[in-house]
């Protein structure tokens, strides 16, 4: 080679150097930057959790308190019944009835009342080893409000700085497409070695499971042209930059995505929601994702209905005292059923949201939410112990069906309504009728707070 073709190469590569070397250095430390941020995140999903379980153990304490007074009056209401039976010397049927209906329900407030005690003593025991003691329960939420705010706000500026490392990178992309046009002057080599060195902002590592992962993407997801493909690894790459998250795990997301038949064109849509979703709900993007797929299978919904879904879910964990997560635990156990039964999908998750902040395990908030649903719209094919119920409640069965595919929620209300309504010791045998022994612990509690589904 000529000595002027060296040095006009040398004189070429330090210009591309000088001009591109500010923005390697910017991208260099986008890793760091979103490192940062998840180890943020991370902190915030502990410190909401620990701040939530707070929330739940003054619920729970309040709960186990109505608990315990309304099991109180029942055992009074036994003692009564009893002293009556001695008085009267040869009790009639209808008083030895009255009886045993008493002394049942007494025994499953008994159980109930066992059930809110030993879900507080869990939710102490969370405490304790989160090193929160509930003798201080005001002094320890207040040390986790500043510590959220400061959590909060230290996440905003790496946000910030990931926001200007875009900038960066759409910078040095220009030059790039600068460097392919300058090619007849010989800059070809020099753009060949920039792209080179912009390899290094991603590690070798990190390429090589990108890659992988993209690979995965191909499996699963119909690209009608090799330029469909590419742009999507685009895509992807240019998310990871307002994400904190590797281009890898983006990827992982959008191939579990494209294996649940989401469409190609809304699939780095998903993998963003999928993100943000697990922010809000304390998870990682991959269980959100799952989630995200479940209902939109389930409920038969668009991307825009599942966010909104997501985001009604959000609201109910952060303004009661259930978590997102136990929430939506109870809403993917119910799933379709809901749907058929005439519930839609936001009413669904307040009652599940009411249910679950009651401290009732997702598993039996989901089979009593179940149950009441099937109930309610099993219409001519109600049991004689169903109808006998309903008609203690002066409902028909088969108009209750009808109602419940105009109004679920409404008609779930009223008989929740009625059912209140009627003698304490008559409640517990009517629901059991309708419902099943099996679900009383998660609809009983609803009759003492119906105010909050309303």
């Amino acid at each position: 080679m000529a000595a002027s073709d060296n040095l006009r190469l040398q004189v070429i590569l330090a210009a591309v150097d000088r001009a591109t070397g500010p923005f390697k250095r910017v991208l260099s430390g986008s890793r760091g930057v979103a490192t940062a941020l998840r180890n943020q995140r991370d902190a915030l999903r502990q410190l909401n959790s620990q701040h939530r379980d707070i929330g739940a153990y003054r619920e729970q304490v309040a709960m186990a308190q109505r608990a315990k007074a309304a099991l109180d009056a029942q055992r009074q209401s036994v003692r009564t019944l009893a002293q009556q039976f001695k008085a009267t010397g040869t009790p009639t049927a209808a008083m030895n009835a009255e009886f045993e209906r008493a002394v049942r329900t007494a025994r499953e407030l008994k159980t109930a009342h066992g059930a809110q005690e030993a879900g507080l003593q869990r939710l102490r025991g969370r405490l304790e080893t989160a090193g929160i003691s509930t003798r201080e329960l005001v002094t320890h939420e207040r040390r986790l409000r500043g510590e959220i705010d400061s959590t909060n706000a230290a996440m905003r500026a790496q946000q910030q700085r990931l926001v200007a490392i875009d900038a960066a990178q759409r910078r040095s992309a220009r030059i790039q497409s600068a460097g392919l046009q300058a090619s007849a002057y010989g800059a070809g080599m020099a753009f060949a070695g920039q792209r080179a060195l912009g390899a290094t902002v991603l590690p070798i590592s990190d390429a090589m499971e990108f890659e992988s992962a993209m690979a995965d993407v191909r499996k699963v997801v119909d690209f009608k042209t090799p330029q469909q493909f590419l742009q999507m690894g685009r895509d992807v790459e240019n998310l990871s930059m307002r994400l904190p998250m590797l281009p890898a795990e983006i990827a992982k997301i959008v191939a579990a995505a494209g294996q649940a038949a989401i469409p190609r064109q809304e699939l780095v849509r998903f993998a963003e929601d999928a993100a943000k979703m697990g922010v809000a709900f304390d998870s990682s993007a991959e269980e959100a994702g799952q989630t995200m797929a479940t209902w939109r299978t389930a409920f038969r919904m668009g991307q825009d209905e599942v966010v909104v879904l997501a985001d009604k879910i959000n609201y109910l964990g952060n303004t009661g005292p259930a978590s997102v997560n136990k929430i939506s635990a109870v809403v993917n156990r119910i799933g379709a059923l809901g749907e058929v039964a005439g519930l839609q999908s936001g009413p669904l998750a307040a009652l599940g949201a009411t249910v679950a902040g009651m401290g009732i395990e997702s598993e039996v908030s989901a089979t009593g939410i179940k149950n009441m649903l099937l109930t309610l719209a099993s219409g001519e094919s109600a049991t004689k112990s169903q109808r006998e119920a309903f008609d203690k409640l002066g409902i028909k069965a088969t108009a209750m069906a009808q109602v419940m595919q105009k109004d679920a929620g409404g008609a779930i209300m009223s008989v929740l309504q009625k059912l209140r309504a009627l003698p304490k010791a008559e409640q517990a045998a009517t629901m059991t009728q309708l419902f099943g022994r099996e679900s009383i612990g998660a609809i009983a509690p609803l009759l003492t707070n119906l105010e909050l589904l309303q």
